[in-house]
Parts: structure tokens; C-alpha cells; sequence
């Protein structure tokens, strides 16, 4: 340690950072990136379908066939329900009118939305964007019968059917001509993979009226990319020989008939608005009252 004029020690300055680490180098600034904004809730129009179904209970009413056991309250109420508990979201933004229709077509062939006799499905409307390209328009509602709903009104017209499936390991044969019977045995266990479908058609008196085969090859050209199929291939397979059926019977009821042309609307993809105006909203008096309603 040096020493001054008048021997006092000199404190040198102390080299504080010789021991101690570098200092990092600065990290550059990144300008904040604002998050991606979240797609716009879908809009529901439950509320406005609730008003339009309980305000039209009375043209509901009057479609219904008599004699069969549906009242109009239960279906809106069955329909509401239906609606506010799918899986499906797009059925709560279908239009109220769809709506409507489809719960009116329900009513007038005489079947509910409960016991499986037929659901409430939602449709894409679609329309160009004018570059070539088609654009989503809106959701429409449209109502589907399920086989059973089919077999229903086949017998309130006077035809039972009763349609099966045959697996691999089933004993199944069919006899046309003047015999016309299937002898279908089945055994309990692993019955195998589906093979086909048949339908025996009687009449009210017992006798076979028809039978209607598909082989399972039939069936899948009948198929589609939808989670009906993908889930219930042999309720959809059943359906599938059922409609073939119900297409070939007489329809002498008019719900057995407004039945088979709601069924042309779906496979078409068509709305049923030209269909409920023309044939049921007259009941009521007037299709532009119902068009105001909605």
C-alpha cells in the first residue's frame, strides 16, 4: 500500500467487477403480436323458435291425423327439448321458420319425437360467392323419419313390415315366387359380420304381400359420410331396406303419402317450405301469415 506525504496509507479504488460475471447483452425488444381474434359466437335462435312453435300449437293441432296418439303441446314441448339438448349446435341456429316446418311435417304424419320415430336435422342452405365457389347462406331444419316412424304409418295404411339383418353366421334362406318366406335362424353369441337386410311385407289379412332383399353391397352405394353411418350402420342399413320398401307400397293415407314426399325433399336436399305451404299450412289459413310469424 503506498503512502502519502504525511505516511497515511493510500486506498486505491477497489476493481469491484473483476469478480463478479459479464453483463449479459441486452435482449432485443420484440413488439408484442396482438392474439388472433376468436371467430364470432354462433348466434342461437332458440328463443325466437320457442316463441314461433308455442304461437302456432293451434295449426299444429289441426294436422294431426286423429286417432293417433300425439298431441300437439307434447310435440312442441318434445321438440324444444330436442333442440335445446342436441349435439348438433347448428339445430339451435336453424331458421325458426325450418323449424316449424319440420315439427308441422312431424305432426301431420302422425309421429313424434320420442320412442325413435324420427329426428330433427339440420342443412346447410348454400349459395354462390359469385367467384365461382358457393358461400354458406344459412341452417335450415328438416324433419327425418326414422325406420320405425316409416313402419308406423305403413300400418295404419294396412301394411306390416318387418325387417331384419343377416349376419355370417345366421342359417338364412329366401323362397320367392309361389312359396314367398324366408327362413331366417339365429343363434345366440358372435353372429358375425352383416352380410345384407330383408324385409317382409304382410297385409292386413296376414298374407305376404312382399319381400325386399340387400345385399350389403346394395346398402353401401346407399351410404353416406355422416355419423349415422359411421355410428349406426345397421339401424341405417335397416332404414335403408325399410324406404325401399315403403316406396313400393300403395299409399292410401295421406300421411303415408306427405311421408314419402318429405322423404324426396331430404334426398334432394330441398327445404320443405314449398311442401308444408302447399299441403298443410293451408289448415291454417294462409302460408304468408306463417312466413310473417317466423
Amino acid at each position: 500500500m503506498a503512502e502519502n506525504a504525511h505516511n497515511r496509507p493510500v486506498r486505491r479504488p477497489v476493481n469491484r467487477s473483476a469478480n463478479s460475471l459479464p453483463s449479459a447483452t441486452p435482449t432485443p425488444q420484440v413488439p408484442a403480436v396482438a392474439p388472433a381474434a376468436s371467430p364470432p359466437k354462433p348466434t342461437s335462435n332458440m328463443q325466437q323458435i320457442k316463441e314461433l312453435l308455442l304461437g302456432k300449437i293451434n295449426a299444429i293441432r289441426r294436422v294431426i291425423p286423429p286417432g293417433v296418439p300425439v298431441t300437439a303441446e307434447g310435440l312442441v314441448q318434445n321438440a324444444l327439448q330436442y333442440l335445446a339438448t342436441a349435439k348438433d349446435v347448428r339445430l339451435r341456429q336453424c331458421t325458426p321458420q325450418s323449424v316449424f316446418y319440420a315439427v308441422l311435417a312431424c305432426a301431420a304424419t302422425g309421429l313424434d319425437l320420442v320412442a325413435e320415430q324420427g329426428y330433427l336435422i339440420s342443412m346447410e342452405k348454400r349459395k354462390s360467392d359469385g367467384r365461382g365457389g358457393w358461400a354458406h347462406d344459412h341452417f335450415y331444419c328438416t324433419f327425418w323419419a326414422s325406420y320405425k316412424g316409416l313402419i308406423t304409418v305403413a300400418a295404419r295404411a294396412g301394411f306390416f313390415m318387418d325387417p331384419h339383418e343377416v349376419c355370417a353366421h345366421d342359417a338364412y334362406e329366401c323362397h320367392l315366387g309361389t312359396r314367398n318366406e324366408v327362413l331366417h335362424s339365429v343363434g345366440f353369441g358372435d353372429r358375425g359380420a352383416i352380410q345384407g337386410f330383408y324385409l317382409v311385407i304382410r297385409n292386413d289379412r296376414g298374407q305376404v304381400h312382399r319381400i325386399e332383399r340387400m345385399c350389403k353391397a346394395d346398402v353401401d352405394q346407399a351410404m353416406q359420410d355422416t355419423d349415422a353411418w359411421k355410428k349406426h350402420y345397421d339401424r341405417m342399413g335397416l332404414k335403408t331396406i325399410v324406404k325401399r320398401g315403403y316406396n313400393l307400397l300403395p299409399k292410401n293415407t295421406r300421411e303415408a303419402k306427405l311421408l314419402a314426399q318429405v322423404e324426396e325433399h331430404n334426398d334432394a336436399e330441398q327445404e320443405l317450405t314449398d311442401l308444408v305451404e302447399g299441403d298443410l299450412v293451408g289448415a291454417e289459413g294462409s302460408a304468408s301469415s306463417v312466413a310473417h310469424a317466423a
